[in-house]
């Protein structure tokens, strides 16, 4: 079964890989590729068609469709050339190339890239347009968990990251390298991530896939971090005022004792 990450709120992105140059598409409206200067992503060489190819946007879809205009040297979808003027619907994620021109395509909603398709294999859902690999592995200290959980941010990624420390697991949901969700034993949301980030040997893995949760935050760890290293240059230059805050692992600062985090 296939179902949308969103409703039809979605814009289009199309970025050209070798010089970055955006092109942007919304339901209603429709994109001419080509050679001739009135089309409105122009392509200049003798491989590509006057009127090569256009993306079309119907009011009332849910996503939009690409057409061959019968070019000379076709067009292709994820190396796969396509047949005619045949209509292919885009998903998001796609690399599109016209003649050999590339282009990547971002579905974007409210200015936010966004995965946009999904599949439902009942409890779980994989997202396409995430390309990057699964990974999994150990960690043998906190920096090494980080420089991982920040690769996931830096790169951008969508899926799920589970660590397991051998008698309890934590679990991040992660939406275009942001965090939307975390669970860690009684804990949910930031101060779930704030322990997870204190941990120092484990199993981690990621994957694409992930269950479908509501998103709870839209939370950069770099930025929780640095927020963290701020409060314990102020907590070592005399303490915070507010009563109940504890100094935690690796002096950070935490309302909460950390041995209360896996009493479930």
């Amino acid at each position: 079964m296939r179902a949308s990450a969103a409703t039809a709120t979605f814009s289009l992105t199309l970025r050209a890989v070798d010089s970055r140059a955006s092109f942007w598409l919304e339901p209603g409206g429709q994109l001419w590729v080509g050679r001739h200067p009135t089309n409105d992503v122009v392509i200049d060489g003798p491989a590509i068609s006057r009127f090569h190819a256009s993306i079309r946007w119907d009011a009332d879809a849910e996503r939009p469709v690409l057409c061959d205009a019968n070019s000379a040297n076709g067009t292709r979808v994820d190396g796969v050339r396509i047949r005619g003027q045949e209509p292919v619907v885009l998903h998001g994620g796609e690399e599109l190339a016209f003649a050999g021109k590339r282009f990547e395509v971002d579905l974007v909603h409210e200015g936010v890239a966004a995965p946009a398709l999904l599949t439902d294999d009942s409890s779980e859902v994989l997202l396409f347009s995430d390309h990057g690999p699964t990974l999994e592995g150990y960690v043998w200290n906190r920096e090494s968990l980080l420089r991982k959980l920040l690769q996931l941010e830096d790169e951008r990624r969508t899926g799920t990251f589970v660590f397991n420390d051998g008698e309890h697991e934590a679990q991040l949901t992660v939406c275009m390298g942001a965090i939307v969700s975390a669970v860690a034993g009684e804990l949910r949301g930031t101060p779930a991530v704030r322990h997870l980030t204190t941990q120092a040997r484990g199993y981690y893995s990621f994957s694409r896939s992930f269950e479908p949760v509501e998103a709870e935050l839209e939370l950069s760890l770099r930025e929780l971090l640095t927020l963290e290293q701020d409060e314990t240059r102020r907590m070592r230059r005399g303490g915070p005022e507010a009563e109940g805050v504890e100094a935690g692992p690796n002096g950070t600062l935490w309302s909460l004792k950390v041995d209360e985090v896996w009493s479930a």
